[in-house]
């Protein structure tokens, strides 16, 4: 997430997806979104981090939560790629659930 107002030089957009791919490699899932887009008209260059980090970038989003722009969008894209992680449909271990929720 960056900060529309700021701008993304400021924001260090293509810094921070840097730091991504160096901690959680090129397969990484990532999503960018633009905050505050009501009050300033997001300057980003995707086509750019769409070159540099093709495997990793999923989207990119304008969204605002004062006035709920794009926040529909967002979510349904957060959903959607939380669906194809590898890990969903596994079981959750029953010990698991006890031990987080004190339920069996």
């Amino acid at each position: 997430m960056w900060n529309a107002r700021d701008g993304q030089e400021r924001d260090q957009v293509e810094n921070w997806l840097r730091r991504i791919r160096l901690r959680a490699g090129h397969d990484a899932r990532t999503i960018v979104v633009a905050t505050h887009c009501e009050e300033r008209l997001p300057e980003l260059d995707y086509p750019h981090l769409k070159h540099e980090f093709s495997r990793m970038l999923t989207g990119s989003f304008d969204v605002d939560s004062r006035t709920q722009v794009g926040l529909p969008e967002l979510r349904t894209a957060i959903g959607q790629q939380a669906a194809e992680l590898p890990s969903m449909g596994q079981m959750i271990s029953p010990r698991w659930v006890v031990t987080s929720y004190g339920v069996a």
